[in-house]
């Protein structure tokens, strides 16, 4: 499935109550609201799903994989499983040695570890900045904000580090130890993988969520008490395990933070990463290395269904990775290390410009006046439309992705008026219906008194004839 065949989030209208919350979370502003409905647009979204997240009602979902990757494991072919560094958030309750049982349950012949990926990206990292002093790079293992880079910071897309993510350097080491022949599925937290698997279908061939990997567990009737043990398949991992923390990527390529030099920069979050990207296109930064993360950290990612606090899964990180750094051989993990070496761990990244031109003065103008906002100290900024200012929701609804009533002083004045409008039509519906009655009464003493003149008129006809 590729993303323009079908968008990773779509909106579940019948769920939608239009309250703007999705609005207010996505960084890309991929949202529309249109006939008091919101719904995603494919080419502006970064596939970050944090509006999943956000929405309280369930109206957003992610692409399912799930018939996919069962079409593989039935297929016949060996299948490997790519394992996100971060399994032990969402699956920290089960021996790891059980949990690559369940897998091998499930059908797959390799169960891999892409913190190994992770390690050889990491050598490419310091290759990368030792060979090339005093240019500026972005660090390109989250897909997300590679997205948000090509879209809506062009000019930055040379300073994108030209290396593949772990995921796909893991998908590299598998296919070269274990045969071309062998499939592979990314198992993470990260919905913007799938897209990022769309574009390297030559390395990966599928990409499911923690959250769907517990659905294909249940329907598969496989559990911790039915599966048996089994060991991770080599190569095994040794500081990549770190990568889904802020500051991990850092940490695993022995980049080390100095406040002094400030030579490199780590930031995560869906409101520190873009505003990082701006400062850097402004030429705020002089950090010759910044490392992103859209989310804080890949063990806050939407693919991930335990609902723990961020220093909770911190700390069940660093308790596997602490156990798996002292467990492993260093000796066999440099052999690994020197076997795929040479392999190909090179990307390219090009830009795809969607920013939108601003609106002229002009038109501005006449939007904010006709939600009321004439003067400066009328742009309230409250932000109940989703938008940080009243200047930038207004540039929304000239781009036809927002409108006028999304803004809450807007639309309660309205109501004020229309209330207004209605008491002075209530009362003069009063009014005319006390007339109506006053007239209905003399109508009524009208009638009765021709009937009474008729009941007499009749009588005294008959004396005087």
């Amino acid at each position: 499935m590729t993303p323009d065949s079908e968008p990773l989030v779509r909106t579940i209208k019948e769920r939608c109550k239009a309250c703007y919350t999705c609005v207010r979370g996505c960084p890309a502003k991929a949202i529309r609201i249109s006939a008091g409905q919101a719904e995603v647009i494919r080419e502006r979204c970064i596939s970050c799903a944090n509006c999943v997240l956000m929405c309280s009602r369930g109206a957003k979902e992610t692409l399912d994989s799930l018939r996919s990757v069962k079409a593989l494991l039935k297929s016949g072919a060996p299948v490997a499983a790519a394992l996100a560094p971060s399994f032990p958030v969402e699956f920290g309750g089960i021996d790891p040695m059980r949990f690559a049982g369940m897998l091998k349950a499930l059908g797959f012949k390799y169960v891999c570890e892409v913190a190994f990926g992770a390690d050889m990206v990491s050598l490419q990292y310091r290759k990368l900045l030792n060979e090339n002093p005093g240019k500026k790079f972005i660090s390109t293992a989250c897909p997300a904000v590679v997205s948000f880079v090509e879209k809506y910071h062009p000019a930055l897309v040379p300073n994108l580090a030209p290396i593949v993510s772990p995921m796909v350097a893991e998908a590299r080491v598998i296919h070269e130890m274990y045969g071309r022949d062998v499939k592979v599925v990314f198992i993470g937290p990260c919905v913007a993988k799938k897209g990022e698997t769309a574009r390297n279908t030559s390395d990966i061939d599928e990409s499911i969520t923690f959250v769907e990997l517990r659905n294909l567990l249940e329907g598969c009737g496989v559990d911790r008490n039915t599966a048996l043990d089994s060991q991770f398949d080599p190569p095994h991992p040794a500081k990549g395990v770190l990568y889904p923390m802020g500051g991990g990527l850092l940490n695993s390529a022995e980049l080390e933070e100095d406040l002094l030099s400030g030579r490199f920069l780590s930031s995560e979050g869906l409101e520190n990463f873009p505003e990082v990207l701006k400062n850097l296109e402004h030429g705020d930064i002089d950090s010759d290395f910044i490392d992103l993360l859209c989310c804080n950290g890949c063990i806050m990612g939407p693919g991930i269904s335990v609902k723990t606090s961020k220093h909770a899964r911190e700390a069940a990180l660093r308790r596997y990775a602490r156990k798996s750094y002292f467990s492993i051989k260093i000796s066999d993990w440099e052999e690994s290390v020197k076997r795929f070496r040479s392999l190909d761990y090179s990307a390219s990244f090009a830009p795809e410009d969607q920013r939108m031109k601003l609106p002229g003065a002009d038109a501005l103008k006449a939007v904010l006046e006709k939600m009321g906002k004439v003067d400066p100290e009328d742009e309230l900024n409250c932000g109940a439309c989703g938008y940080p200012t009243c200047v930038e929701h207004a540039v929304a609804i000239i781009r036809g992705i927002a409108e006028s009533e999304m803004c809450l002083p807007y639309t309660i004045d309205r109501l004020k008026t229309t209330a207004d409008e209605l008491t002075v039509s209530y009362n003069q519906l009063a009014k005319t219906k006390q007339a109506l009655m006053q007239s209905e009464k003399l109508a009524s003493m009208g009638q009765l008194a021709a009937g009474v003149a008729h009941e007499l008129n009749n009588p005294l006809v008959v004396v005087l004839l």
